[in-house]
Parts: C-alpha cells; structure tokens; sequence
C-alpha cells in the first residue's frame, strides 16, 4: 500500500457488513471509499491464547488486580471497583479479546471487502479497555506486553489484510481526571528509574501540585488566566517541581517504546510494506494521555488525528478540570474556572461556553455512565472551530512524511478522510 495515496475509508464490524450487501461497493462508488477497518472478531488459536497474561480463563479478580494500573494515590479501595466494572474482563481471554468470535464470520466479511475492491485492515485494542470506569492494564507489565506481540503477528499474518489499526494504545482519556494518576506501580517505577526519574519524587511533585493549586490566591489565579494562562505560565505562578513534567513525559516514552517493539514484531512476521498504526489522541491534549505527535513516526506507519467524539475528549475534558479547580478553590465561580481549563486545554482562543450547561451536561455532576446530550457537540460549542485548530495542530505536530487520516465521525460512526494537504 502506498501511504501516499488518498485513504478514504470506515469502520465497520464483519456482521455490519454481511447483513447489508452491496454497502461497499456503494460507498466506493458515491465518495471514493478504499479501505474497510473491521473490529477483529474472529477466533484466537491456542498458540496466542498461550500468551494471555491472564493465566487461567475465566481469569481471577486477583490476577486482574496484578495487570491493571495503580493510581499515584494508592489508596486501599483503589483496584476495587464498583460491583459490576470488571464483568468485562473475566469475559475475556486475554486484554482487549473476548472468548467468543467467529474465524467464519471475519473471513466472510473480509472477501465481500476484497470482491469490492478495497483495502481491509483489522482494528484491535491496546492497554486502556475502559476509560468510563478508569480501567488500564499497566504498559509496563511484560506479560501483557507479550500477549500483543502474540496478537497482533497472529492478526497479521493468519488473515491476508493490509494493516492493523490499534486503538487505546494510550492512557486513560483526559475528561476521566483519575486516569492522569496512573499508573504508579511497581513496574513503572522500575520504568521511571531506566529513564532517570524517581517514582517516589514524582508522585511527592505531583500531590505538591494539588497542595500549590488550593493555596494560590484566587484573585490572582483568575488575574493571571485573564491576560493568558499557558503550561508555562502556570508553572511559574504555582512554582511546579520537575517531577509533574516529568510524568508526562514518562508515560509518552513508555507507549513508544512499546508501540515501537509491536511494529517491529509484526514487521519481522509480516513485512515491512505491511501497515501498523495507531488513532492520535485530539493534539491540544495528546500529551497528557501518552501521545506525543512529534515522535509517532518513530512507532507507527501513520497517524488517525481524532476528531471524533469532541464530547467525551475536549469537552468533557474541560468541564470536568473547571470543576476539579472550583473544588479546590470555591471562591472562583464557574465562568473563570471554565476559562481557566479552556486555557489550559489549548481552546483559549475559542469562543467556549462559559457554563457547565451551555457545554451540554445540563448542570448535572459527572458519573462514570455519562455520554452527553443529544445536541452537546454544536449547540453552544465551536464545533467547526475546534476541528479546524485540533487538525492544524495535528499537521504542525506530527512529522511531515508520517501519512495523516484524521477520523471524522457521522451517524455514530467514524470514518477515515483524506491524508492532510501538504
């Protein structure tokens, strides 16, 4: 495939498009379509299954404990969640695999693609497999790790597709504020140590953070985000340690480590033409869920800048930061406090909402369940405007001979547009 080309393309599961015959072909002949990304739903041999980090199926609460993320606050209840959150993954073999599938099924589904004459590649999950319950496998865990590797080269190479596209590769989504704490295991810290940092000083600079933010003067704080509040800015003003950056930056370099050890596997098992990738998360706020733009070449063939979902990303994200500052500092009212987050999220220049309910909420308090209303996304928000600056970003961030599909999404559906204009 030449990454050069015009990609115009949608996913779909394999039963979305055995039940609707001729679909393809009237997408390929009405707006150009090329390429069919399938969620993977077919059958994992005992060779992968092998490699589950799980150990035993259905696997134990206790092991799930083991695998998945720990939060910088390492409190007792944390890897407890409510009843309910982990029924998912005891359903499942391995992270981000269900035991149920059908090789039939996909395979069917991946000829009716090649007899209309378009790419096909497969869509599997990383190590987030539940942002609305804050739930991560830990990217430093090596078994997990390995479970990939042994997924991934499988996908490649057992079903004669293009690509593979791989989403959650990444940390928690930013509007699910807890997700910032992880994950401060054991193993990340002997991560830390390997890049020269101190888990125990960082978590000391992050909880100073929060300590330095309740103890700022209001009136300044509000002064300050009037004229122009950016990282640097705040920094300054709240006096942050080091070891707040360095977290960031630690996480980013944990992903691309292990996204780049996954690209080589499936490189060596499937050729170098063979296309492996991952979604970017919306540029304003990559960092912070472990993507840095400037360095995905050096892990994936191409990037998918997400313009998709601006609710439960943007949005969201600096409605739930306004309130997180309202809480710790109630003398600021919910206007600043929203334009202080709008700042810091990179929309300052925007014309945002200045109330939690012009954003869509509806003035109500966030829960794990939420998915806005109907009408959240344009009603009040610059919609066209936020795109336009998150897909700027993503063309001056991302490296200029990374090929670019930023994801739109319509009808509940995402779906691929052109690479950028160079």
């Amino acid at each position: 495939m030449d990454m050069a080309d015009k990609v115009i393309g949608i996913y779909l599961g394999a039963k979305d498009v055995l039940r609707n015959p001729g679909y393809l072909e009237a997408l390929r002949d009405r707006l150009g379509l090329n390429l069919v990304i399938l969620g993977f739903s077919g059958e994992i041999p005992g060779t992968v299954r092998a490699q589950s980090p799980f150990g035993t199926h259905p696997v134990s609460e206790e092991r799930l404990h083991e695998l998945l993320c720990r939060h910088v606050d390492e409190l007792p209840s944390y890897g407890t969640p409510r009843p309910g959150v982990l029924d998912t993954q005891t359903l499942c073999i391995g992270p981000n695999v269900a035991e149920q599938g059908s090789d039939a099924e996909l395979r069917a589904a991946i000829a009716v693609a090649r007899k209309a004459g378009v790419r096909v590649w497969l869509l599997s999950g990383g190590w987030t497999v539940d942002d609305f319950n804050v739930l991560m496998y830990c990217p430093s865990e090596g078994a997990t790790l390995n479970w990939f590797e042994s997924l991934y080269t499988h996908l490649a190479t057992d079903y004669g597709v293009d690509g593979l596209d791989i989403t959650h590769a990444r940390y928690i989504m930013t509007s699910r504020s807890r997700g910032l704490g992880l994950c401060a295991c054991a193993r990340c810290a002997r991560t830390a140590a390997q890049h020269g940092h101190d888990m125990g000083q960082m978590i000391a600079d992050l909880r100073d953070a929060v300590v330095r933010v309740r103890r700022a003067n209001p009136k300044h704080l509000v002064e300050v985000a009037g004229h122009s509040l950016g990282p640097m800015d705040l920094l300054q003003f709240l006096g942050l340690r080091p070891g707040v950056l360095q977290w960031f930056e630690l996480r980013c370099r944990l992903m691309e480590h292990n996204m780049a050890s996954l690209r080589d596997a499936v490189h060596r098992s499937a050729g170098p033409a063979f296309v492996f990738g991952t979604d970017t998360y919306p540029a304003s706020l990559s960092v912070l869920a472990g993507h840095n733009h400037r360095r995905f070449g050096e892990f994936s063939d191409f990037a998918s800048p997400l313009l998709s979902h601006v609710d439960l990303f943007p949005m969201e994200t600096m409605v739930v930061w306004g309130q997180w500052l309202m809480a710790r500092q109630p003398e600021i009212c919910e206007s600043d406090a929203l334009r202080i987050a709008c700042r810091l999220a990179g929309y300052d220049a925007l014309d945002m909402p200045d109330t939690i309910a012009d954003f869509g909420f509806g003035g109500r308090p966030l829960t794990p369940d939420w998915r806005g209303e109907d009408d959240c996304e344009w009603r009040h928000n610059p919609l066209r405007a936020m795109l336009r600056l998150d897909m700027a970003k993503a063309r001056l961030y991302l490296p200029d001979d990374l090929p670019s599909y930023p994801i739109s999404q319509g009808g509940g559906r995402a779906t691929r547009l052109a690479p950028r204009d160079r």
